[in-house]
């Protein structure tokens, strides 16, 4: 019955401001959320057990971040492209609008570097995207900023990776701001997807993957400037929902094409989250009820990137979806939400199980705390308390853009993090 070990009376997870010391796992709690006293955000740890050769439930195990330099990274992914069976880090690269290929060596680190030809300007978003599951037709999906949707395949060459781009152009409209894919359009088919914004209106477009002039388009009225995108089949039938968040207001929208039409089924104004950018939007079944969640993150305003110890720490909210909602239904409500405490101002989420253990978790690229969180998922839609990963030193760090994977073959999920000021990425690797 004693209340400072790793299990407290009522055998709960270490969390901020209750109070409690849970030894091994905070450093402090003095029973509040206020950063700016003399125990910030109770400093949650990794458990003590890492390095013992596997991963015990609920410990998250992550080593010290490596650093890559990559000239103004815009976008990361994990893939193995060069088909010699060791993941590869992927990144979109401002400087000169192109894919660059981070080769993995299988041990966690990469070394020679091979390049995508010249993709076009002003490019945003990066997918990896199977357009032909289980087999393996992957290709890499990106936008430009006048209006394009790209797939770059991947080749498996080790020589070339990057195979020739295709354009999906005939129906895109705007500024190109977000990507997906995913079976929105039709059930066992899984088709590009763009957010643009023209003319103050958010708009999505979507393209049959084999014939690009094949193409659907809606205009998302409540959303007039997309800020990011996944696919979530909210109520677990049927093809996916489209999830969208963005300005103004800071929205969330669901969004079902349905006879070549899009229809919005629910717009969910002001999410505390969010803040007044919404920076990331990330979906999976966290409660085990067959039908995805959604979990989205957003900048704070108040926050000044320059007085980091100023910030309050960022929340996650996730949105639950509901099983017993109809496919037909021209509307849609979310069972219930909830928020989770993670560092300060994300800029990315992932849902991932990090961990091995079936749960799906939770991971954030942090700007001002300049970290990574992990959240543990428990697989009933709760989730343990944010454990911190720090990036290291580096003239101008600020994370962005997030990626998971498995580099170094020991079955254990990878974090990758791109940092656009710095020219560079952060490799943090599972040390079980």
């Amino acid at each position: 019955m004693i209340d400072t070990d790793a299990c407290t009376n009522a055998c709960l997870d270490a969390v901020c401001g209750d109070g409690i010391v849970q030894e091994g796992v905070e450093e402090c709690d003095d029973g509040n959320m206020v950063d700016d006293d003399a125990c910030a955000s109770c400093s949650i740890t990794m458990f003590s057990t890492c390095e013992n050769g596997q991963i015990d439930p609920p410990e998250i195990c992550l080593g010290q971040a490596t650093t890559v330099l990559s000239s103004q990274p815009i976008g990361v992914a994990i893939h193995d492209v060069t088909g010699d069976d060791n993941a590869d880090v992927i990144v979109l690269r401002q400087a000169g609008n192109r894919l660059v290929a981070h080769v993995g060596d299988g041990t966690g680190s990469v070394d020679d570097v091979t390049t995508s030809p010249t993709l076009g300007s002003s490019l945003r978003g990066l997918a990896l995207v199977d357009f032909t599951p289980p087999q393996g037709d992957f290709s890499f999906l990106t936008a430009t900023g006048d209006g394009k949707l790209l797939r770059i395949p991947v080749t498996g060459n080790a020589n070339d990776p990057f195979g020739s781009v295709a354009e999906y152009v005939s129906c895109n409209m705007g500024d190109g701001l977000a990507v997906a894919a995913g079976e929105a359009w039709s059930e066992g088919t899984v088709s590009p997807l763009l957010a643009s914004s023209s003319g103050g209106e958010g708009r999505l477009s979507w393209y049959d993957p084999a014939t690009p002039a094949l193409c659907g388009q809606g205009v998302v009225a409540e959303i007039a400037s997309p800020g990011a995108l996944t696919l979530a089949n909210v109520n677990g039938v049927g093809a996916h929902e489209v999830v969208i968040v963005g300005q103004p207001g800071a929205k969330l929208g669901v969004y079902r094409i349905m006879g070549g039409s899009l229809v919005a089924l629910s717009v969910s104004p002001n999410i505390p989250a969010l803040g007044s950018t919404p920076t990331g939007v990330a979906a999976g079944d966290f409660d085990g009820d067959a039908a995805d969640d959604v979990a989205v993150v957003g900048a704070v305003p108040s926050c000044d990137p320059l007085q980091p110890d100023a910030c309050m720490l960022s929340r996650i909210q996730v949105f639950f979806g509901d099983p017993a909602a109809p496919e037909t239904d021209m509307s849609f409500s979310f069972k219930s939400s909830v928020e989770f405490v993670t560092g300060k101002q994300p800029q990315a989420i992932l849902a991932v199980d990090v961990n091995a253990d079936g749960n799906l978790d939770l991971v954030t690229a942090n700007s001002v705390s300049d970290d990574v969180s992990v959240l543990r998922g428990r697989g009933d839609g709760t989730f343990g308390p944010a454990i911190h990963f720090p990036l290291g030193a580096g003239p101008s760090n600020d994370p962005r853009f997030l990626a998971a994977g498995d580099l170094n073959a020991d079955s254990y999920m990878d974090i990758v993090v791109a940092e656009q000021s710095w020219d560079a990425i952060r490799i943090l690797v599972s040390n079980p």
